[in-house]
C-alpha cells in the first residue's frame, strides 16, 4: 500500500508529458559526471597494470603484473630500461620522461642561497640540504626578529621536469604524498 501511495504522490509531482511531447533529458549534475570518469580512468588504470609488464624490472625487487602487492610504490623510470632500452632512453630525454623523480642523495641540490619572502603571509620559506637530503622550511619573524612557527618537512620527490617548472613534494609515513608550498619557476632565468 505505501508503494502504491509513493507511486501516486511522484506522479502528482512529475507528471508524464502529454502523448506526442518531446521531453528533454534530465541534467545530471557536473559532479555525477565527474565521478563517473574517475571510476573510468580507475577502471583504465587497472586494465593497464594487468596488461602491463609481467617480468621483474631490472633491480627490482617485486613484479610489475598482476601479482602486484597490495600496496603500490613508486618505481623508478629506470627500472623499465632492462627490458624497454631503446624506449627508455628516448623517454628520459624528454619532459615528460623528467615530470616526476625521487630526490636521491647526490642528485641535484635543490638549496636556496636566501630564504625567500612571501609578504602577503609574512612567512619566510626555505630550501636547505643537510647530510644529502632535502628540507623545506617555512618559518615567519617574532617581534624579535628570531624564527618562530617554524615547520620543517622533508622532500621526497620531484614533480615536473624543469623545462617550465618544479614543485616539491613529502611522503608522509601514512603514505600520503602532499605538495610542499615553495616551488621553482623556470621563467626569467629561474626563481
Amino acid at each position: 500500500m505505501a508503494r502504491l501511495e509513493k507511486r501516486r504522490r511522484r506522479r502528482a509531482l512529475h507528471p508524464a508529458p502529454p502523448s506526442g511531447a518531446v521531453s528533454a533529458p534530465p541534467t545530471r549534475s557536473p559532479r555525477r559526471d565527474v565521478r563517473g570518469l574517475a571510476a573510468l580512468a580507475a577502471a583504465g588504470l587497472l586494465l593497464l597494470v594487468e596488461v602491463g609488464c609481467s617480468e621483474t624490472p631490472a633491480g627490482g625487487s617485486g613484479s610489475a603484473g598482476p601479482d602486484l602487492p597490495l600496496e603500490a610504490e613508486y618505481v623508478d623510470p629506470a627500472a623499465c630500461n632492462g627490458c624497454h632500452s631503446d624506449i627508455w632512453k628516448t623517454y628520459s630525454q624528454t619532459g615528460m620522461g623528467r615530470s616526476f623523480q625521487r630526490l636521491r642523495p647526490g642528485g641535484r641540490a635543490y638549496a636556496t642561497s636566501a630564504p625567500y619572502y612571501h609578504a602577503a603571509s609574512d612567512r619566510h620559506y626555505e630550501m636547505a640540504l643537510r647530510d644529502g637530503r632535502h628540507f623545506q622550511r617555512r618559518f615567519q619573524r617574532d617581534s624579535a626578529g628570531a624564527e618562530a612557527n617554524v615547520l620543517e618537512k622533508e622532500v621526497h620527490f620531484v614533480m615536473g621536469s624543469g623545462n617550465h617548472a618544479r614543485t616539491f613534494l613529502h611522503l608522509a609515513p601514512s603514505g600520503k604524498l602532499s605538495q610542499l608550498p615553495l616551488g621553482w619557476y623556470g621563467e626569467g632565468g629561474g626563481r
